[in-house]
């Protein structure tokens, strides 16, 4: 560790293609904690501390087979924390975790960097295993006494090459050039090949070609007991372009102009990355603008005018994994859009005395937004239309009517 000029170090159980059991060759994590059960990640301080996390099925097994040495981490028990609680705990800022990228997913791993990013921790990659350095005699492990055989058609039910053709015709309606299979089971399955390298799952591990010659990519995701693409793959492939607040707007802007009755934009499009989307009525600018990455919130505010109507749509995305605040204030936002659109009202109703409707799942939490929720929209006229204003703050109020078309989004 003080080699690499780490200052923690994650070990986890899995191999390179992240199953749920492992092969006697990728036992690290038994190797370096002497603990034998088949789930659990061990984490080690330059400083000597160590520790190991577990689910309930192993607290017995742990507490018998971990020396003295290690502390035990008992998952989703209350007041035990979780790996990054505990680093960041630990770890002073600019301090570094290393880890064997390929054996971590890439969606664990890009976890990771955003519990670390506010308390200033690095993740760092490291290509050679710091526990295999340590292990002597792995490279004469014996393998498998299984060898791998070819699955009859009887059993498989379609030739391997029959198989792969239907992928390649998935490939095809989602436009990529490649798809990424790393588990075991899955190339098992595709291919019709069964094995023994890891005992009791009649698998068999194998290596990846090159990817540096695709453009679009699909890969795998963690689901159920499969833990989806390492994050060294993830980290192999080369983005392709990227995409920022002017080059999405122009983009949308050029896709409206292609469809049928366009005549122009009904606004200049709000397109927002980050911070930014707290401007209200933002725009752009070669001064301003953000390149949109999977870090934040995404605003994308925008219409057009056509000959048959004028639109005005809202939308608020995250390519990424949002925070638990960002995901309750959407979802409140959405339940208040919601209750007015299902909103039933007596005659002569005003429309700045319903727009309460609309925020109170907000005001439940000390939460509110300083624009209206929705306006009067023209036919093929203007984008804001008297006298409809769905606004709380607003010093005029205006009876709804039959007939009258508004808009029901948090507008800014």
């Amino acid at each position: 560790m003080k080699t690499e000029n780490v200052d923690a170090y994650i070990i986890p159980t899995s191999d390179e293609h992240l199953s749920e059991y492992v092969s006697k060759f990728d036992e690290r994590r038994v190797f370096i904690t002497g603990f034998k059960g088949s789930a659990g990640t061990a984490v080690v301080l330059s400083d000597g501390t160590r520790a190991l996390w577990t689910d309930g099925r192993y607290f017995l097994q742990a507490d018998q087979e971990l020396d003295c040495n290690w502390l035990l981490m008992k998952e989703s028990v209350d007041g035990v924390p979780t790996i990054p609680e505990w680093l960041k705990d630990k770890l002073q800022p600019n301090s570094v975790v290393g880890a064997d990228p390929k054996l971590i997913s890439a969606m664990e791993w890009l976890e990771y960097e955003k519990d670390f990013q506010e308390s200033q921790i690095t993740m760092r990659g490291i290509a050679k295993n710091l526990v295999d350095e340590l292990r002597p005699g792995r490279e004469e492990i014996e393998g498998p006494e299984i060898p791998i055989q070819i699955l009859e058609l009887q059993f498989a039910g379609k030739k391997w090459e029959e198989k792969v053709a239907d992928v390649r015709k998935e490939l095809e309606k989602q436009q990529a050039d490649m798809i990424v299979i790393t588990a075991m089971d899955e190339n098992a399955w595709l291919f019709n090949l069964r094995g023994g390298d890891v005992p009791h799952n009649p698998g068999t591990l194998n290596a990846l070609a090159s990817l540096d010659s695709v453009k679009k990519v699909i890969l795998p995701s963690k689901y159920s007991y499969s833990g989806g693409a390492n994050y060294a793959i993830y980290s192999a492939i080369k983005a392709g372009n990227s995409w920022n607040e002017i080059s999405a707007a122009d983009r949308l802007e050029k896709f409206r102009a292609e469809q049928e009755y366009y005549h122009s934009l009904s606004f200049d499009t709000i397109s927002a990355f980050g911070s930014n989307g707290a401007i209200i009525h933002y725009s752009p600018s070669p001064e301003t603008n953000k390149e949109i990455t999977n870090q934040s919130l995404y605003l994308l505010d925008s219409g057009g005018q056509y000959k048959d109507g004028t639109t005005d749509v809202t939308r608020t995305l995250h390519y990424g994994t949002p925070t638990k605040f960002q995901k309750e204030a959407y979802t409140r936002v959405l339940k208040g859009a919601i209750n007015l659109a299902l909103l039933t009202f007596p005659k002569g109703t005003k429309d700045t005395r319903v727009d309460i409707v609309a925020r109170s799942s907000l005001y439940e939490v000390g939460l509110d937004y300083r624009h209206g929720t929705g306006h009067g929209i023209g036919m093929f006229l203007n984008i804001h239309e008297a006298p409809t204003q769905m606004r709380i703050y607003g010093t005029e109020e205006h009876e709804l009517k039959e007939g009258y078309f508004f808009s029901d989004v948090q507008v800014h």
